[in-house]
Order: C-alpha cells, then sequence, then structure tokens
C-alpha cells in the first residue's frame, strides 16, 4: 500500500472514531465508590485443624463464664441470660437517689431486696431496714403496714426507745390517743431519763383532763429537774383539778420562789387557799393576780369580794361586787355579784 493510500486510510478511521466519540454514553450522575473484591487468600491451615482450634476456643469460653461465675446450677440456655446480682451496696445508692427524689415506692421496693440479701446470709442485723420499711410506709400513707413493720423491728432486736418513739409519732399523725399514750409509755420504759418526753406525757394527759396521771408525771420531772418553775407549776395546776388544794398551795410555792412568771400563778393559788379557808392569803393572792393580768378583773375582783365577806370586810367585799356587776362579759357573775349587793345593802346602811 502506497504512503498516500495509507494515509486516506487512518483519516477515515480517525473520522469515524471521532464520530464515535460524540455519541458515546455519558458519566452517571452517581459516583459508584464500590471496589474491586479480591479474593480472600486460602488458609495455610488445614480445614480440620481449624476447627479443632474454633472448639477449643468454644470451650474455654463456656469455661470461664459458666465455672467462674457460679452458674453451674442454672439451666443451659439460662445461663445464657444471666445477669450479675445487685449487691447490698448496689441497692443502697439506689435507695438514697429515690429518696432524694421521693419516690418512697421505689425506695420501699429497695429497702425490701436488701431485707432479702440480709435474710438469705441469715445477718441479724435487720432491725433498721424494718424501721426504714416501716417509716417509708407512713410517708405513702399505709399506716398498718408501718406498725406491722415496726413490731417487726422489734421482734429483730431494734432499739426500743427509737421504735417507740416513732410509734408515738405516727399515731399523734392519726389522732389515736390512746394508741399514743401507751407509745409514750413504753418510750419511757425504755429511756426514763427523757424529760422532755415525759414532759410531753403530762400535757397530753391535761390535754385530756386525765389530771391524776399527769401529776404523777409532773412529781416525777420535779423530783428530776427540782430547779424547775414550770414542773412545779404545772404540778399545783393538777393538784388542784384533783382537789388536793394543800398539796397544789405547796407546788405553787416552790414555783413562786424559783421565780415563776406565770400571771395565773396567784389567781390559782388564790382558788386553792379560798378553798382552804385560808381568806387572808386568799386576798392577797386575789390583788397579786389583779396586778399580773388586769384584763381579767371581773374574775378576780369577784373572787376577792367573797373573800372579803367571810372576812367581815363588807365595805371592801361591795366595792369589788359593784366592779364585777358591772365590768367584763361573764353575765352569770354580773347577776351574782347584783345578788351580794342587794344582800350587803342592809349591812352597811
Amino acid at each position: 500500500m502506497s504512503d498516500i493510500s495509507k494515509n486516506e486510510e487512518d483519516n477515515k478511521i480517525l473520522n469515524e472514531a471521532e464520530v464515535a466519540i460524540k455519541t458515546a454514553p455519558t458519566a452517571p450522575e452517581s459516583l459508584n465508590t464500590e471496589v474491586v473484591s479480591k479474593p480472600r487468600p486460602k488458609s495455610s491451615y488445614p480445614k480440620k485443624i481449624r476447627r479443632i482450634a474454633l472448639c477449643l476456643s468454644l470451650i474455654l469460653i463456656a469455661y470461664f463464664i459458666f465455672s467462674n461465675r457460679g452458674l453451674s446450677d442454672l439451666p443451659f440456655f439460662d445461663r445464657f441470660f444471666w445477669q450479675p446480682a445487685a449487691s447490698y451496696e448496689d441497692y443502697e445508692i439506689l435507695y438514697a437517689g429515690q429518696i432524694a427524689e421521693n419516690d418512697y415506692e421505689a425506695a420501699l421496693e429497695s429497702t425490701e431486696a436488701m431485707i432479702g440479701l440480709y435474710e438469705a446470709q441469715e445477718e441479724p442485723n435487720l432491725s433498721e431496714l424494718w424501721v426504714r420499711k416501716g417509716c417509708l410506709f407512713a410517708l405513702l400513707g399505709e399506716y398498718e403496714s408501718t406498725f406491722e413493720a415496726l413490731s417487726e423491728a422489734l421482734e429483730q432486736g431494734g432499739d426500743p426507745a427509737q421504735i417507740y418513739l416513732l410509734e408515738t409519732q405516727f399515731y399523734a399523725d392519726l389522732n389515736d390517743y390512746v394508741n399514743t399514750i401507751i407509745a409514750l409509755e413504753n418510750y419511757l420504759q425504755a429511756k426514763p431519763e427523757d424529760t422532755q418526753m415525759r414532759s410531753t406525757l403530762a400535757q397530753v394527759y391535761m390535754t385530756y383532763s386525765d389530771y391524776k396521771k399527769a401529776a404523777l408525771e409532773y412529781e416525777k420531772l420535779a423530783a428530776a429537774l427540782p430547779e424547775n418553775a414550770e414542773y412545779f407549776f404545772y404540778l399545783g395546776y393538777c393538784r388542784m383539778q384533783l382537789k388536793d388544794y394543800n398539796l397544789a398551795v405547796s407546788a405553787f410555792d416552790s414555783s413562786e420562789s424559783l421565780g415563776a412568771q406565770y400571771i395565773n400563778l396567784y389567781y390559782y393559788r388564790g382558788v386553792c387557799l379560798m378553798s382552804l379557808s385560808d381568806y387572808e392569803k386568799a386576798v392577797a393572792d386575789y390583788t397579786k393576780a389583779l396586778e399580773a393580768n388586769p384584763a381579767e378583773a371581773q374574775t378576780y375582783r369577784y373572787n376577792r369580794g367573797l373573800c372579803l365577806v367571810q372576812l367581815l370586810k363588807y365595805k371592801e367585799a361591795a366595792e369589788d361586787f359593784t366592779f364585777s356587776s358591772q365590768n367584763g362579759s361573764d353575765e352569770e357573775l354580773k347577776s351574782t355579784s347584783l345578788s351580794f349587793l342587794e344582800l350587803l345593802k342592809d349591812v352597811l346602811e
């Protein structure tokens, strides 16, 4: 082939190629990031040896998981779903968080779990957990369960003083007077030196007009703290209510000598002295009562008028009756005062 023919043939091929290039498919819009996979190299170990190694590995793993964790007693398939049990310390941490969030029901569940752990290990110190359980029941308003839990705490050797004091509080919350008293009495048997709670017991007795028991408690308090004017004052009041006027006067005298500042002390002692027919001293106390508490002048002057009549001091008595008939809110005292004024009219003329 001549050189001219060869060039013509080459030009023809190039022209065809240019046309083909113009009509060739374009690149896809999305980029394909797949890589060409390469065949894995075959293991240099024979297949039988590889299988033996795999079995040995599985046996060692199973031995480590099941034997070292004490799961040999579990059914085989259950072992795969085993989770480590929470410890007592775990529940304590959980309990603290639940209390901080005021989630008392969850805290109760944690406490019951801790009790279960203690019982499983036959630990003797269960009482505090039962006390805690009782308090949680109280916070949830389940008081029947509260007292059952506290009774169990006693059975477990808990501190009687602590438990009876809690019972006192819970019964008081329920306005259960009878059981509040019983719990307080039990507490004081366990802790007789607690004068504050003994004073509380005496006040509860007074609230329900059980002055005999209240007086006994105040006698114990006065013996334990002979410098306390308050105890002698309330002892005198209880004795006055029991009509033990001599003992009442003695208690009021002790309270006064210790510097008591009760505005009614002179009035109460005046009532006792008047009941004992010691009218001179009664008049003196009613006069002091007037100075200490003039707001009750109607009552004090009426009583003083009665004592002055007994002392035949009619003019002074009439002055007191005149005052009590015209002042104050007690209409009965006003009426009685007028009656005495009528009786004294003839004597004074």
